[in-house]
């Protein structure tokens, strides 16, 4: 188990607990920095930022909502189609981790199922760096989707753009259950 987790298990376990998510999220040295959304690009009662510095061809974005308790965390990678189809592998172990990351951070799941997070979002991610894709699996009480788009024409997305969300939502009531915790940008 990683070192920086172990404080982290154990607040938990205790009740609780409050996390400061971006230095976890620099901690595998991919990012450094991270610019707060303008509140007009993010959604009522969420918070966001752009993590810095853009990575395998494409920017990522964090969105939490919820209040206090995060009920739910929205991981996007915005880049083109040929920088995902190449970095696809590298782009799924990041969101394995982040995703990871995100589980026991915010919505305190277990060290049981964060193996199971985190290898699920890779190969999930992994599919989605050629194809489009939409899937969902239930952790306990913790849901998580993940989308692929490809070659997108929208006002959103010009061709030749890829997109991958990795999208963690609470099943249960908010802010109900022990290890509950409050995630901070």
């Amino acid at each position: 188990m990683p070192r920086a987790l172990l404080p982290l298990l154990l607040l938990t376990q205790a009740g609780a607990v409050s996390v400061d998510l971006l230095p976890r999220l620099y901690g595998d040295g991919v990012f450094r920095s991270a610019t707060p959304l303008p509140e007009a690009q993010v959604p009522r009662g969420s918070r966001g930022v752009q993590l810095q510095p853009g990575s395998y061809g494409g920017e990522w974005f964090l969105l939490l909502s919820g209040p206090a308790a995060v009920t739910g965390a929205h991981l996007s990678y915005v880049g083109t189609d040929t920088g995902l189809t190449q970095n696809a592998a590298a782009v799924a172990k990041l969101f394995g981790r982040m995703g990871a990351t995100l589980a026991s951070g915010c919505f305190g799941t277990g060290t049981d199922s964060l193996s199971g997070v985190r290898a699920w979002v890779e190969e999930k991610v992994r599919a989605g760096g050629s194809a489009d894709l939409n899937s969902e699996r239930i952790f306990g009480p913790l849901r998580v989707q993940v989308v692929a788009q490809h070659t997108a024409v929208s006002d959103m997305m010009p061709a030749g753009h890829a997109e991958v969300d990795v999208i963690l939502t609470r099943t249960g009531t908010p802010g109900s259950g022990a290890g509950v915790a409050t995630c901070h940008l």
